[in-house]
Parts: structure tokens; sequence; C-alpha cells
């Protein structure tokens, strides 16, 4: 297989120079385009890693894919009891497609997130079990955040996860919210939250009240 510069630049930046990480990639090379570009690259790093890890460690992964970001306080309420989140922790943090959001925030690269995510597809029970955890999660947190800024945030993660679980319930806690942000004048928050309601496919019982919030919305 003949790859390309800046493919092998990629690669050794994904793996980070480590020649178990390197390995993925080497182990796959049907997968491996020629040209490649960072965002295939990632998705066969993925693959290629749930191939190899643990089924602990896969599982750690479908699950922190499913918020937009995680920290240790997420992964304390969403994972099993065993193993511990020090050491779920300790398995992903070696791979370049978690990243940095903020202070003691990460994400899953994009291409990460969507094979992971495609996962879920076969476990609906599961999933809508999982955002029902992070909902309540991060409910609580914005309840007892200690500024506005980080209750903002706690609150609408919350809303994104409980439009999935309960359309009308996580309906009715948008408009609150809508209304209560529109009050305060804080309209970088309301189209935010219009922006994630938009995202839930199975919102059309509600389309016309979301449609209405975003007339109000100037």
């Amino acid at each position: 297989l003949v790859i390309s510069d800046e493919v092998i630049r990629v690669i050794l930046e994904l793996s980070r120079g480590r020649p178990d990480l390197v390995a993925i990639f080497a182990d796959n090379p049907e997968a491996l385009p020629k040209d490649a570009d960072r965002d295939r690259l990632i998705e066969i790093q993925t693959r290629g890693v749930l191939k190899k890890e643990t089924e602990s460690t896969r599982k750690t992964l479908q699950i922190i894919a499913i918020p937009e970001w995680f920290d240790i306080p997420l992964m304390r309420a969403l994972l099993p009891p065993a193993p511990s989140v020090d050491q779920c922790w300790a398995a992903i943090s070696k791979y370049s497609f978690i990243e940095p959001v903020a202070d003691e925030r990460w994400q899953l690269a994009q291409g990460a997130r969507q094979v992971l995510l495609s996962i879920w597809a076969e476990q609906p029970d599961e999933l809508c079990r999982i955002h029902e955890a992070a909902a309540a999660c991060f409910e609580d947190r914005a309840q007892k955040a200690p500024d506005a800024a980080i209750e903002m945030e706690m609150a609408k993660q919350a809303v994104g996860h409980l439009l999935v679980v309960d359309e009308q319930e996580g309906c009715q806690r948008l408009r609150d919210l809508f209304a209560q942000y529109e009050v305060s004048h804080l309209l970088a928050a309301c189209e935010e939250l219009l922006r994630r309601a938009g995202r839930v496919d199975s919102l059309a019982p509600f389309r016309l009240v979301l449609e209405f919030l975003a007339t109000c919305h100037p």
C-alpha cells in the first residue's frame, strides 16, 4: 500500500508517535485510502480501537459519545460502577480523538463520535436510559451551579437530553428556559436552545411551538 506523506503525518499525529497506536492503522491497510483525510483516518482509528480494546473500554467510549461533551462527574453518573471512573479515564485518555474543550471537559472528535453513535441504533432502550441519566445529572448540576454561566450550560445540556427521553416534558422545559433567557436578554442562549431542539428529529408534534418561539426571538 502506497500512501501520501500527508497521510503518514496525520497517522503519526493521531497516534502520538506510539508504536501500539500506529499499529491500529497498520492492522487495517485495506481500510486506508492513499489520500485519506483526517476525518476518515479518525474513523479508521476508532474502528481499530473498538477491535482491540476490552469490552469495558468499548462501552465507556460508546457512552461518552452520547453527550456533546463529558467530564469526570458526568462519567460517574453514566458509567457502570465497575471498573472505576479513574480506570476508565486511564484507558481512553491516551487516544487523540478525545479532545479537550474546556477545563476538565472533553469531547470526542466528530469522526469518532459518528462511529460510536452508530452502534446505538441496535440498543435504543439502553440509549434512552443513558439520555435520561444525563438529563438528570445536568439538571442537578444546573441547580447547584456556582454562577449563571455554568447554570446556563448545564441547563442547556439537560434540555437536550430530555428532549430525546420525553418530548413533551423536554419541550415544556425548553419553553421555560427560553422565556427565562428572553427576559434576561440572553439572545445567544435563546438561539442555542432553538438549534438544539431543531436537531431532534422526532419533535414533529411540537414543531409549531418551536416555530412560534423562533418568531418571538428577533
